[in-house]
């Protein structure tokens, strides 16, 4: 396809600029072009238990524009990491976004149920986690969500952050598995948990580091 471009391009320009010599040869240049790639920068990044004394709750959303189907899903985790509960449920949703709000959503009112008064919240979604942290939006499609949640939290002590998808591989993987599955389920106890989520619970609990990946724009080198 590069190289389909490239030589359509010498002929518009040899019909246009008749005079213009061009030195090097376009086969070369194809040659070069199809060998570039992008540059791929990778971090490390880790896993963290919640604070002494306090309960974490990750959450996630997963949402599909071609079918508008949605899900999410949270995992509740004491401050030895040792699973509390996990909920996987489909939902409707209008946006990534909102499925994100209402992944904290549900969250945070099955740990304000629990009376759990120290609450560490965590998700990937920098754009939910800022409008959480400033306690309001603009969006208007949002902000009933987001007010919702800030008078859940009110009178207890929490803190709200954002984290890497890649430390956040539990509640992903819930998620995708309510959008795709449209099963709601609440599990209490790890023997009702399949393989996959029982796996990615433990590299969780012992911290595992993970790589996070990412290509750099408009820096390339040649292979």
């Amino acid at each position: 396809m590069i190289k389909q471009c490239i030589w359509n391009m010498k002929a518009v320009i040899n019909e246009a600029f008749p005079d213009i010599a061009i030195e090097e040869s376009w086969v070369n240049i194809c040659n070069n072009v199809e060998k570039i790639r992008p540059l791929v920068r990778s971090t490390v990044v880790s896993r963290k238990k919640p604070i002494a004394g306090r309960i974490k709750l990750n959450t996630d959303g997963s949402f599909y524009k071609d079918t508008n189907k949605a899900g999410i899903a949270g995992v509740v985790r004491n401050e030895r990491g040792d699973f509390i509960m996990t909920y996987s449920v489909p939902v409707h949703s209008q946006s990534n976004n909102q499925t994100e709000a209402l992944a904290v959503k549900f969250g945070v009112q099955w740990c304000m149920q629990q009376q759990f008064t120290l609450l560490d919240i965590e998700l990937d979604s920098l754009v939910i986690s800022n409008m959480l942290i400033n306690k309001d939006t603009n969006n208007l499609k949002l902000k009933h969500i987001v007010s919702g949640i800030v008078n859940h939290l009110t009178g207890i002590q929490y803190a709200i952050s954002h984290c890497y998808r890649e430390t956040n591989q539990t509640a992903d993987h819930l998620a995708k598995m309510a959008s795709t599955s449209g099963t709601r389920t609440l599990y209490h106890s790890l023997k009702e948990l399949h393989r996959e989520a029982k796996g990615l619970l433990q590299l969780d609990k012992w911290q595992t580091p993970t790589f996070r990946r990412r290509y750099e724009k408009c820096n390339f080198f040649v292979s």
